[in-house]
């Protein structure tokens, strides 16, 4: 496999060369910069060199320029990809993370700025990972039933599966969670990098985010940065912030236990499945049920996960069947043991039950769910990247019928 050798720019307009050779400076990491004016010409060039930075101007045809985007994301894995837009445009940004793109930069953006992202991306390609990293989200059914146990657990979990890494976000905005459970304090967090100003990169979210033991970073929630005057989450940005997380986690997992249910609804949305943590109590049925229905109605199409907590082999007057039936839920229920000790030691030790309890029965379940999310995730984008090369193969052929 050959090595980065630069960047390769793909555009027409002579005003994005001019800006970007002036951004890039001497910078011998991100020199010389290829210029190529079609896509056509950048698959001939990435037969030659399958791994370096690739910066693409998607004017004037979005749409169709994305769309070699994705291909060229599947078949160049070792590749990192820029896109260029006219302007800042919110649904052109989700379109182009989609894709697969690293990076969304509006025209005007273009500047000394966009030279520690670039080398970022660069750099990454000496790491383990090719692939953007999923999403998940943890809902809680009520206070108490155990969500951010999961969060934290689930993170740590599915980290340590892919050998980095993972985050945990942290949107308990009254007591702050995570930051409780793990122990861990900071002067800066998740309302930070919702209230910045500029584009984000994923080198921002590594300074700004805390390091707890091997396999996790947190973004503390405003309470834990400070707890008298906690600053506002400004969740209108939400989605583009986690698409910048996907490129440099293998997972992100969201500690969301009580948001407003539009709040909650686009997370779901957004990510690669969704957990409603619950205890097999009437109250918590009555909410879980709540929540699934909710998300139904709002058109959700990613799977949702019940979550089963503190579940004894006896002694419960609610069986798991009969938690389904009346959550009219026609997945599986996830059970995981009622196992005090080892949660409470983990808890008082502000550590993942895999640095503390490792053999405990509680760690070994969240081993196993974090294994079976990674294998459906993985499922899942095969089934995104079928569909994107059904959709080429169809344009195609149509382009041939004309």
């Amino acid at each position: 496999m050959n090595s980065p050798t630069g960047t390769i720019l793909v555009t027409t307009n002579p005003e994005i060369s001019d800006a970007l050779n002036g951004a890039f400076g001497n910078d011998a990491l991100l020199l010389p910069i290829s210029e190529l004016e079609t896509m056509r010409s950048l698959e001939k060039r990435l037969e030659q060199q399958h791994s370096g930075l690739v910066v693409i101007d998607i004017e004037p045809e979005p749409s169709v320029m994305l769309d070699y985007v994705g291909q060229l994301v599947d078949e160049h894995p070792r590749c990192r990809f820029v896109v260029i837009a006219p302007s800042f445009d919110k649904q052109l940004l989700l379109e182009s993370m989609q894709a697969g793109a690293r990076h969304f930069l509006p025209r005007d953006w273009i500047g000394p700025d966009v030279v520690p992202i670039c080398r970022e991306l660069v750099e990454q390609l000496s790491g383990p990972s090719s692939t953007l990293g999923e999403v998940y989200t943890v809902l809680s059914a009520s206070g108490g039933c155990g969500a951010t146990t999961v969060a934290v657990n689930l993170a740590a979990e599915l980290g340590a599966l892919a050998s980095q890494r993972a985050l945990v976000i942290d949107f308990d905005t009254r007591f702050g969670g995570v930051g409780t459970h793990l122990g861990v304090k900071g002067d800066y967090g998740l309302a930070d990098l919702l209230a910045r100003e500029g584009p984000l990169d994923i080198e921002l979210v590594h300074s700004t985010a805390v390091e707890r033991g091997s396999w996790l970073n947190v973004l503390l929630s405003p309470s834990q940065v400070n707890f008298r005057e906690p600053a506002p989450l400004y969740l209108d940005e939400i989605e583009e912030t986690l698409a910048v997380f996907r490129t440099g986690y293998p997972a992100t997992v969201i500690d969301a236990p009580s948001l407003p249910f539009e709040a909650t609804a686009a997370l779901a949305g957004y990510s690669t499945a969704t957990l409603i943590t619950m205890q097999l109590t009437v109250k918590d049925l009555h909410n879980a049920r709540l929540l699934l229905h909710g998300l139904s109605q709002s058109g959700l199409k990613t799977p949702v996960h019940v979550i089963a907590n503190r579940c004894r082999g006896s002694g419960k007057p609610i069986s798991l069947a009969e938690a389904a039936d009346t959550l009219e839920f026609s997945g599986e229920i996830i059970p995981l043991p009622d196992d005090p000790v080892s949660a409470i030691r983990a808890l008082n030790a502000g550590e993942p039950l895999l640095a503390e309890c490792a053999k405990s029965k509680l760690r070994k379940k969240f081993t196993e769910l974090a294994k079976t999310l990674s294998n459906a995730g993985a499922d899942e984008s095969k089934g995104r990247k079928a569909k994107r090369g059904d959709k080429k193969a169809d344009k195609k052929a149509k382009r041939k019928a004309a």
